[in-house]
């Protein structure tokens, strides 16, 4: 009999937005997320998927006004060049980032607050040598 494996990674997560279409342009706009379904077919259904580029990372966008994530739940986001980064999101125009902290456990995070209130926390693993954004 097989053991059950610890879980290993996550590639999915849902949000509950009041907009899709809103949702996906923010994603897209500031963190640069793909969608593969246009704006109608967004504006017609309750669900899509956003995506990292290149990766497997999945977020699941749920249309549901009266179930809105917000500031209940926080996501962490892995990245290299946490400064980049950082500036990359700012000059997209994003006004709800925090500055650049040493968390004291081998990483160093920002957050960004999205449109409907749900906290990314964007973290860069043993970035010692890695200067934070002033």
């Amino acid at each position: 009999m097989l053991e059950p494996k610890f879980i290993q990674n996550i590639t999915g997560f849902t949000l509950f937005v009041p907009s899709i279409v809103d949702t996906v342009r923010w994603y897209k706009k500031h963190l640069g997320f793909e969608c593969d379904c246009t704006e109608e077919q967004c504006e017609k259904w309750e669900h899509t998927m956003i995506k990292i580029p290149d990766t497997e990372y999945l977020f699941h966008l749920l249309q549901d006004k009266n179930k809105i994530t917000g500031a209940n739940a926080s996501c962490f986001v892995f990245v290299e060049g946490i400064v980049a980064m950082r500036d990359k999101i700012m000059n997209t125009g994003c006004d709800k980032i925090s500055e650049i902290r040493d968390e004291g456990w081998g990483a160093k995070l920002f957050t960004v607050i999205d449109l409907n209130g749900f906290e990314l926390r964007i973290c860069e693993w043993n970035c010692e040598n890695t200067e934070t954004a002033s």
